[in-house]
């Protein structure tokens, strides 16, 4: 069994124990729905947040974001990444992550925090000035699945895997014009003077070919950080994470972080933390098996 397909049937049994009342949800592929039992029926996608703290989120402005399609799976990383990171935040406790960095004497500025945090590098108002030919559905613009500052001014964006098959590359398809009218106009015109200084070999195909950790990557400098989120046991991306800081150039490796979902496990079980967060963390753990 693969680690996703063991994955979600670990999630099918989280379902069936947590909410046996409700019905398998649907996926629809080239045409063809079928339904399974890792999905929640869409209109009850916000039960993929954890209970303890399901209604302070909703009610939260951070809870005005662009939710992905599939946020109803239960292996939606998105769902994952707001249900651990939420209630440090609520709590105000997320300065624990800056010690996973060796940063003690930062402090988390917590009105910087969002989730889907849009790129200042790549936004629609820039994607639209500076290649005006592409459809609307071409302009998404790069966000990052969670995002905070330091009270110093130092930045952090996050890139959140679960059960993911890799990271995104370019895919050039001589049948398509899909290469040439956004993925090469978007690095000619940001792309590339975007990753100078930043990127060891800033060409066409070498950024194209490793397309989403390029997009993440090029966010580095002396006061920003990239952090990838994986799990160690999802052996694809986690190689390709632990090996994104060779891309960098020199000085820049160490502003390209790695921290895995066991990492982070630990890290929660040696805090004292209060009723109410160790109880929601202990739910993390049931649902989350890693």
């Amino acid at each position: 069994m693969s680690y996703t397909e063991k994955i979600k049937t670990e999630l099918s049994e989280y379902k069936e124990q947590k909410y046996p009342h409700l019905a398998n949800g649907e996926y629809t592929y080239k045409g063809k729905t079928d339904y399974y039992h890792h999905i929640l029926p869409k209109i009850c996608g916000e039960l993929n947040l954890i209970e303890t703290f399901r209604n302070d989120f909703l009610e939260s402005d951070l809870s005005k974001i662009k939710f992905h399609q599939y946020f109803h799976h239960l292996n939606s990383s998105q769902a994952m990444c707001i249900n651990f990171f939420f209630p440090l935040f609520i709590k105000q406790k997320l300065d624990i992550i800056l010690k996973k960095f060796k940063l003690d004497n930062e402090v988390v500025n917590y009105v910087s925090v969002k989730f889907e945090k849009e790129s200042n590098i790549d936004d629609k108002k820039q994607i639209r000035e500076k290649i005006p030919e592409l459809k609307q559905n071409q302009t998404i613009p790069t966000s990052f699945d969670f995002y905070f500052e330091t009270q110093s001014g130092i930045k952090f964006y996050f890139e959140i895997k679960y059960t993911e098959n890799e990271f995104g590359c370019a895919k050039k398809d001589k049948n398509s014009k899909d290469y040439e009218n956004k993925y090469k106009l978007k690095y000619e015109r940001i792309y590339e003077e975007a990753a100078k200084g930043k990127i060891i070999s800033n060409d066409e195909t070498s950024f194209l070919s490793q397309y989403q950790i390029m997009r993440n990557l090029i966010h580095v400098d002396d006061n920003s950080y990239v952090v990838f989120v994986i799990p160690e046991k999802n052996e694809r991306v986690y190689s390709q994470a632990t090996t994104a800081n060779k891309f960098v150039v020199e000085g820049y490796e160490k502003h390209v972080k790695v921290l895995t979902w066991d990492s982070l496990y630990k890290l929660i079980d040696n805090q004292n933390f209060d009723c109410n967060l160790k109880k929601h963390f202990d739910e993390f753990k049931q649902k989350y098996k890693l």
